[in-house]
């Protein structure tokens, strides 16, 4: 290769990186002009800090992660648990929301898991409601089920399983009320305008871009098409230095310090930290 050659393939090199921050940095600031689609305020226990990354001394980032829920279907594995972070199949998710979503009931005949496997999963628009009904409801069956195991362990009181039984109901139901994400994905579209036209409040619904595949209940008395919320496609939020003040990756690694945050989603439905504020009474 020729010198002059070299020196065409550096500049289509640092052309082409330059092009490519150019649109980045044109996207973000399109997603912030105007007024955000929503403008939640969060706490520490809907930011994690849960990047490993993090925990490289090189690494000067300081980035939380969206933590998001779903209310399981009763009769499933999480049912009875803490409630799944990151991914699940609520019962609003099914059949009829599939196909209003874009996918399909295949068409041969007999329809197998495989089947429904086969199918991609879908981008689509997610609703996500902070301290809500669907929290309530979380709340509320955490709190039965500690009376439930109380009362199992009052009617059995020769037997220690039950204690320990009402002890991590107790601990489940301390976590709810304290430490567990309030913010629930509740439902899921294709077009913006008619999701906000149906959850108006911006500062307790928030609408994301994320992933939903398709899952096979087989064991029903009519096999059915269900959903299963993967992930956000953009969960992860930069803490910028100016607002850094207070807050140590320390603080957000080990025992959470509390804060309150506030979290603005553009038009692209991209999110940024507008504001954070640390507890200084935690302290």
């Amino acid at each position: 290769m020729t010198t002059q050659r070299r020196w065409r393939t550096l500049l289509a090199g640092c052309a082409l990186i330059v092009l490519v921050n150019a649109l980045a940095l044109g996207g973000a600031a399109y997603n912030r002009a105007g007024e955000p689609d929503s403008l939640l305020l969060l706490s520490e226990r809907e930011l994690l800090a849960t990047n490993g990354r993090w925990l490289s001394p090189e690494n000067d980032g300081m980035v939380l992660t969206l933590a998001w829920r779903v209310l399981p279907t009763e009769g499933s594995d999480n049912f009875h648990r803490d409630w799944a972070f990151f991914g699940g199949s609520p019962a609003w998710l099914d059949q009829r929301k599939m196909q209003s979503l874009g996918f399909e009931l295949p068409e041969q005949s007999p329809i197998t898991s495989m089947t429904i496997r086969r199918q991609r999963s879908r981008e689509v628009l997610l609703v996500l409601e902070l301290d809500g009904p669907t929290y309530q409801q979380a709340l509320n069956l955490a709190r039965q089920q500690y009376a439930e195991e109380s009362r199992l362990r009052a009617a059995n009181p020769e037997k220690r399983e039950f204690v320990q039984r009402r002890d991590d109901a107790q601990k489940r139901l301390q976590r709810e009320e304290t430490q567990n994400s309030r913010l629930f994905v509740v439902d899921a579209g294709l077009d913006v305008a008619a999701l906000r036209a149906q959850y108006p409040d911006k500062t307790r619904y928030l609408i994301a871009r994320g992933r939903v595949h398709a899952q096979w209940r087989s064991n029903a008395p009519q096999p059915t098409l269900y959903g299963r919320i993967d992930r956000l496609t953009i969960s992860e939020i930069s803490v910028p230095v100016e607002l850094r003040t207070g807050l140590s990756r320390r603080d957000l690694l080990q025992q959470p310090t509390p804060f309150q945050a506030t979290v603005a989603f553009g038009k692209r439905l991209e999110p940024w930290l507008q504001q954070i504020k640390v507890d200084s009474k935690s302290r």
